[in-house]
C-alpha cells in the first residue's frame, strides 16, 4: 500500500474543520457523562448485565499489524452481529463502515466487508445524508444508521454511524481495514453524532473516560499488532511513569511541540512551540515540509518520489532524533524511526518522517502517527483533557 497515503487518514475526517459543523448539545452530553460517571462509582459494588464481572476493569481490544502501516481490530454491528475490520482513529470521531447499499461501480466498497441493514433486528432507520471529505482526492458519501455496535466484550446500543455509499480514492480501495471509527472529542464529530467512546461512558460500560494504545512491531511475517485498552491503560505494555502533555485545544488530540532537533545536529525545529496531534491514523511523524526535509537531510535521507530513503547498511549508525514534549526529551533512535522491508528480496529502509503541509487554519501541524506510538505507549484522557506517553516494553 502506498504509505503516503495513509498520512491522510491521520488527519481524517477533517470535513469537520472545513465545513465546521459545530456539535450540538455539546453541554448537555458533558453533562450526561458526568451524572453517568458518577453514578457508576456509587454502584461499584453491583454488577450490570453486559459487564456482570470484573466491572470497572480496562478493556482489551485486539490489533493486527499490517508492516507497520495499519493497525486495526475487530467491531461488529447489528443483531445477529456483522463484523469488520476497523481503524481505531484519534484523528476523527465518527464510525463509518461500508454499506450493502453502496454503488455498484464502487470498487472500494465492493471489496470490503458491507453492512447489511435489513438483516439486523436491531436496526433504526435515520437516513441522514452525510458526506465526508479527507485531505487527499478520497472522500465518502453516504447516510446515518443506527444499530448495536459491539467493541471487545462492551455492547453499545443505539449507536450512530455512516453507512458509506461511495468512497472514490485509492486509499479507500487499498486499505486491508472496513471502516473507521473515530476516537477524537465529541466536538469533532460530524453532524453532531455521539462518537462510540462516549456512548460508552454514557451507557456505564466503562468507568473511566480513559483509553490508551500499545502498537507492536512487525516481525517476522505476524500480523499481532498490540492493543486498544478501554476505559484505563495496561502497564504490562510500558515501563516508568506517564509524562503528561495538556490537550491545547478539543477537537483532534492537540497539543504543543516544544522543540525537535537532532543528535549532534545544529538546527533546531519548532523553536517556540508548534502545533502536534496524537494521531493512531498516521504512518509516520509527519511535520512541515521544509523542516521534514531539513531533518531528513541531517539524518543523511535521500530523497526518492517523494519519499526519504537511507542506505540500510549505515541504519545502526544514524543518530537519534529528540521531542521535546511538556518539558521532557523523548528519544527516537534509528531503530523506531526507521521503516524496513523487503521489496521482491530488496531490503527497503525508509524514512519514519514525512513532509504533510496542512494550510491554515489547522496547519501547520505536526502529526504523531505510529512511528512514535510504537515507541511510546500512549494514553488519551478525557477527564483530564491530557495526553500520557510512557516508554513501551
Amino acid at each position: 500500500m502506498n504509505k503516503l497515503l495513509l498520512l491522510t487518514l491521520g488527519y481524517s475526517v477533517v470535513v469537520s474543520a472545513l465545513i465546521r459543523v459545530p456539535l450540538t448539545h455539546t453541554g448537555h452530553i458533558r453533562k450526561q457523562l458526568i451524572s453517568t460517571l458518577s453514578a457508576n462509582k456509587r454502584l461499584s459494588n453491583k454488577s450490570l448485565d453486559h459487564r456482570a464481572d470484573n466491572l470497572y476493569s480496562p478493556v482489551p481490544v485486539p490489533l493486527s499489524n499490517h508492516l507497520d502501516t495499519e493497525y486495526y481490530g475487530h467491531i461488529s454491528i447489528g443483531s445477529p452481529p456483522q463484523d469488520f475490520l476497523i481503524l481505531f482513529d484519534t484523528a476523527s470521531s465518527n464510525l463509518v463502515v461500508p454499506s450493502s447499499k453502496c454503488f455498484t461501480w464502487d470498487s472500494a466498497c465492493k471489496s470490503h466487508r458491507r453492512y447489511n441493514s435489513s438483516a439486523s433486528s436491531g436496526y433504526y432507520a435515520n437516513g441522514t445524508n452525510i458526506e465526508i471529505q479527507y485531505r487527499t482526492s478520497a472522500k465518502i458519501t453516504g447516510f446515518l444508521s443506527t444499530d448495536t455496535v459491539r467493541v471487545g466484550e462492551l455492547k453499545v446500543t443505539n449507536q450512530t454511524f455512516a453507512e458509506a455509499i461511495s468512497e472514490p480514492g485509492e486509499l479507500f480501495v487499498t486499505a486491508t481495514y472496513d471502516g473507521i471509527l473515530g476516537m477524537a472529542y465529541p466536538e469533532f464529530a460530524h453532524l453532531g453524532v455521539t462518537p462510540v467512546f462516549t456512548n460508552m461512558l454514557l451507557q456505564g460500560l466503562v468507568d473511566k473516560p480513559v483509553f490508551s494504545f500499545y502498537l507492536s512491531r512487525y516481525e517476522n511475517g505476524s500480523t499481532e499488532g498490540g492493543e486498544l485498552v478501554l476505559g484505563g491503560s495496561d502497564p504490562r505494555y510500558y515501563k516508568g511513569n506517564f509524562t503528561y502533555v495538556d490537550v491545547s485545544k478539543k477537537g483532534f488530540w492537540q497539543f504543543t511541540l516544544d522543540g525537535v532537533h537532532v543528535e549532534g545536529g545544529n538546527s533546531h525545529f519548532c523553536s517556540g512551540g508548534c502545533v502536534a496531534v496524537m494521531d493512531t491514523g498516521t504512518s509516520y511523524l509527519t511535520g512541515p515540509s521544509e523542516d521534514i526535509t531539513k531533518l531528513n537531510k541531517q539524518l543523511g535521507a535521500h530523497q526518492e518520489l517523494g519519499q526519504y530513503f537511507f542506505n540500510c547498511s549505515l541504519v545502526d549508525s544514524l543518530p537519534s532524533v529528540y521531542l521535546l514534549i511538556s518539558s521532557t526529551h523523548f528519544v527516537l533512535s534509528p531503530k523506531d524511526y526507521v521503516l524496513q522491508e523487503s521489496v521482491n528480496g530488496l531490503k527497503i529502509c525508509l524514512s519514519g518522517f514525512a513532509a504533510y503541509d496542512i494550510p491554515p487554519p489547522d496547519g501547520p501541524l505536526w502529526i504523531f502517527g505510529d512511528v512514535f506510538i510504537r515507541t511510546y505507549y500512549t494514553e488519551f484522557d478525557f477527564e483530564n483533557n491530557r495526553i500520557g506517553f510512557a516508554k513501551a516494553r
